[in-house]
This record gives structure tokens, C-alpha cells and sequence, in this order.
């Protein structure tokens, strides 16, 4: 062989294994590639879950904070239900301590009165006396029992 097939065999070699070499590269970067759209795929996924996470999110967000509101609405409603029935008690209670203050002191008279005349019955007097104490008795009997129906009538009023 002559010097120049002899450089040319070499050239050609050499060119050979630069080519067998280009050729592991280009599949070297061929898997890469397919390795990095393999990872952009699962990315891809990744970022299309997480946004639908964060839509639920703050779709629960919205519904949490309408449920907030109804139910801050709900305890000013209760409360201010509250303050009212609280203050009628009080009202009541207050009505109460009258109608037994009225009932205890429209009551002490005819009592006492009639205490008083069965205490003076109960002694020696003569007949005209006694007949007035008894008159007495009679009509103390009788506020008695006006003072008893009027109470029964506010009663029957106020039910």
C-alpha cells in the first residue's frame, strides 16, 4: 500500500470511530432528551393535580366563609333572642314581686281585721256588741273574698 491509501485507511479509521463515537453521543442525548420530556410530562402532571387542589381549596374556602357568616348571623339572632327573653324575665320577675307585694297587702287587711273580731267574739259582751261584731266579721268576709276574686281575675287576665 502506498503512503497515501496508507494515510487515507487511516483518515477513514479515524473518521470511522468519530463517527462511532458521534453516534453514542447523538443516543447518549437521545435518552436524556427522552429522560427530560419524561420528567416535564410528570411535572406537568404535578402542576395540573396541585391546581385542582388549589381550586377545591378555595372553592371550600368560599363555602367555609358563606358558612362563617350564617353562622356569625345565627349567634347575633340567638343572642339578641336571648337579651330579649332575659329582659321580659326580668320584666315578669319584677311583676311578680308586685302582684305578691299587692297580694300580701290587700289580703293583711281583711285578715287581720277578721283576727281582731274573732278575738273579740271569743270574750263575754253583751248581744247588741255581738251582733255588731258579727256584721263586722260578715263584711271583712266579704272584702276577703272581693280581695280573692279580683287576684283570681288578674290571674285569669294575664295567663
Amino acid at each position: 500500500m502506498s503512503f497515501l491509501n496508507l494515510h487515507l485507511f487511516n483518515l477513514n479509521k479515524e473518521l470511522i470511530n468519530r463517527n462511532d463515537e458521534l453516534l453514542n453521543l447523538n443516543h447518549a442525548k437521545e435518552l436524556h432528551n427522552e429522560e427530560m420530556l419524561r420528567q416535564q410530562k410528570e411535572l406537568k402532571e404535578s402542576r395540573e393535580l396541585l391546581a385542582e387542589a388549589n381550586r377545591l381549596i378555595s372553592e371550600q374556602q368560599k363555602k367555609l366563609f358563606t358558612y362563617n357568616l350564617e353562622l356569625e348571623k345565627t349567634v347575633e339572632q340567638k343572642s339578641a333572642d336571648l337579651l330579649n327573653t332575659n329582659e321580659e324575665l326580668i320584666r315578669h320577675n319584677n311583676e311578680l314581686r308586685q302582684f305578691s307585694y299587692t297580694v300580701s297587702h290587700n289580703l293583711r287587711g281583711p285578715v287581720a281585721r277578721l283576727l281582731g273580731l274573732t278575738d273579740l267574739f271569743s270574750k263575754p259582751l253583751p248581744q247588741e256588741e255581738r251582733e255588731e261584731i258579727r256584721i263586722m266579721i260578715k263584711r271583712s268576709s266579704h272584702e276577703l273574698d272581693d280581695v280573692l276574686k279580683d287576684l283570681s281575675l288578674i290571674i285569669d287576665i294575664r295567663k
